[in-house]
């Protein structure tokens, strides 16, 4: 039995749960890409990132479990497989974007466990613009600003997101901005992963397309079938050099929403979800 573990109701030790809200556009890629590259490490030092419900290194499929309401399947898997572990370490972009009646159900069915959530948050001016471009590369999309703007995935109410996950479990916010490229060193620092975690290489993971590119793969994904489209994607993305001349995408009122939601903030906003005061710096900045 494993001592100092938090307790369930009926006596059995339970791992602590981590989940990672992967805010997109906010170093998650990289995380994940260090937390599958150091498996080994991680659970002999009484780590586990279940297998269960990866897709390219993030829990996609348990995202989809919990936003598409259905019934508890892969969650139980993915917990079961850090039963003899001290912690059990979640992490998907999706978990950010859960319904409250969503995070209140997954609270109800993790009640009995110690839930730790970490989150980073990307200045919301440029979250908008950077996950405007990652929506055409990534899913295919072909929206207008006005389309992009009116779906529950680019809210950029930060605090109403996060209250919804404090309520439940102990949050711990940073500012993407203030970590910049140590993004992974602090991650594996604020958990208390194993140091060699933090080892990360240079290569650049989920690369925002160039505007032109993205002028490419929009006009491609709204005249081509969704297989080929994909096709063309991808071939563009290799190509990405040849199509900057396409030009810059005007995403002045995607920048334009998000300082207005900034404008509305300062840091006592976020402190009380554990961001800290320094933080507030790398957004208030000119010309950040």
């Amino acid at each position: 039995m494993l001592a100092g573990l938090p307790t369930n109701r009926d006596g059995a030790d339970r791992p602590v749960v981590h989940l990672h809200l992967g805010m997109p556009k906010s170093g998650s890629s990289a995380i994940q890409h260090q937390l599958e590259c150091r498996r080994e490490e991680l659970v002999q030092a009484g780590w586990i990132v279940p297998r269960t419900g990866l897709y390219l290194g993030a829990h996609y499929h348990l995202v989809r479990e919990l936003r598409e309401d259905r019934e508890w399947e892969l969650w139980p898997r993915a917990l079961e497989e850090g039963n003899e572990a001290n912690s059990v370490l979640i992490s998907a972009e999706g978990l950010w974007f859960a319904s409250e009646a969503q995070v209140d159900r997954l609270a109800e069915w993790l009640r009995g466990y110690r839930v730790h959530a970490h989150v980073y948050l990307r200045r919301p001016d440029r979250f908008l613009g950077s996950f405007y471009r990652q929506r055409i590369k990534g899913s295919g999309r072909a929206e207008s600003f006005s389309e992009f703007l009116a779906v529950p995935e680019s809210s950029v109410d930060y605090p109403v997101i996060l209250r919804r996950w404090s309520k439940h479990f102990e949050l711990r916010a940073r500012f993407y901005e203030a970590v910049g490229r140590a993004i992974v060193e602090d991650f594996v620092t604020s958990l208390g992963l194993p140091a060699i975690v933090a080892r990360q290489d240079s290569k650049q993971l989920n690369r925002t397309p160039s505007d032109g590119a993205t002028r490419a793969m929009w006009w491609g994904n709204r005249m081509l079938p969704r297989s080929l489209a994909a096709l063309v994607r991808g071939g563009i993305q290799a190509a990405d050099p040849l199509v900057r001349w396409l030009g810059k995408i005007p995403d002045e009122p995607l920048q334009e929403q998000g300082r207005r939601a900034l404008s509305g903030w300062d840091s006592s906003t976020f402190e009380s979800f554990g961001v800290p005061a320094d933080d507030w710096k790398s957004w208030s900045a000119e010309g950040v």
